[in-house]
């Protein structure tokens, strides 16, 4: 599942793998959020402050590295 905010200030629209629509996460009330991370940092939900860096992250860190292999072939 991803979410992504098309500005700072709007409501994340929410791509599931299991559902074929995009929607808005104030119509999925059957989502609790766990943690939110950019290229950056790390969030735990209700805290405004990072609480650690995206590389915290291994499946995203493996993610990363897959594609930068990709782009090199």
């Amino acid at each position: 599942m991803l979410a992504y905010c098309t500005t700072a200030d709007s409501g994340p629209y929410i791509l599931d793998n299991l559902s074929s629509s995009v929607s808005l996460v104030f119509k999925r009330k059957d989502l609790v959020p766990v943690y939110s991370f950019n290229d950056e940092d790390l969030w735990l939900p209700g805290v405004s402050a990072a609480g650690g860096k995206s590389s915290q992250i291994r499946l995203w860190q493996g993610l990363l590295e897959k594609m930068q292999k990709e782009r090199a072939m």
